[in-house]
């Protein structure tokens, strides 16, 4: 139903009040006077009330949207439940890096078991990050996912790429190749510095969920 012009309202209710006093004068009826007013307030009084603002700010959605919204959801939480699981390698796997390169830095493990151990994880490492390389953004989703997922992606994909850099790196600097003439301290200084002028910033991918769930929740089913 339209909204209606509150002035004309206004006027025809001032008016109608306005009568009610004029009758209950000539009537010089005090207890009449006392009703008519008390009725004609009664009736005017809540029509002259501000109309409340409406501040649900969700879009209210028709069945078809409500049942393309559901899809929509299953498919972003399948391809979320997928990410997380190659994260969580991902993450294992850098785990494992570090986990040995503190072993050699402490001389807890022999610098041939360790190049042994490295050259499995740069194969893991390769294997993991070609498999990031062929993520996709689901097709069925809508522009404002599919834009958040595709920065998730691009933001990881970078990540992952740094990290097999490094991995890589510090296989080659343990390879008995390369090590063999080196004393302990001097192989530790060359992971450090692995490590540090290939500066790994942190996969923060955590502000493009929150904006998928904000469009997730600013739909009212």
């Amino acid at each position: 139903m339209p909204d209606l012009n509150p002035f004309p309202i206004q006027l025809a209710l001032f008016i109608l009040l306005f009568a009610s006093l004029e009758i209950a004068l000539i009537i010089k009826d005090k207890h009449k006077l006392a009703v008519i007013l008390a009725c004609s307030f009664t009736l005017v009084f809540p029509l002259m009330l501000p109309k409340p603002i409406d501040t649900d700010s969700t879009v209210r959605l028709t069945i078809a949207e409500q049942e393309e919204l559901v899809k929509e959801h299953e498919i972003f939480s399948e391809w979320y439940t997928d990410y997380n699981k190659t994260i969580d390698r991902l993450d294992s796997l850098w785990q494992k890096y570090h986990r040995i390169t503190r072993l050699v830095q402490d001389d807890e493990i022999q610098i041939i078991n360790a190049s042994i151990r490295m050259d499995q994880i740069n194969e893991d490492s390769q294997a993991i990050n070609e498999e990031i390389e062929k993520l996709k953004v689901p097709e069925q989703l809508s522009p404002e996912i599919r834009m958040q997922i595709q920065q998730i992606i691009t933001k990881t994909q970078e990540y992952s790429k740094l990290q097999h850099l490094i991995v890589e790196k510090s296989a080659h600097a343990l390879d008995s190749q390369n090590s063999k003439n080196k004393n302990r301290e001097l192989i530790v200084r060359e992971l450090q510095s692995i490590l540090i002028l290939n500066n790994q910033p942190n996969l923060d991918v955590l502000p493009h969920i929150a904006n998928i769930k904000d469009y997730f929740s600013s739909k009212k089913i």
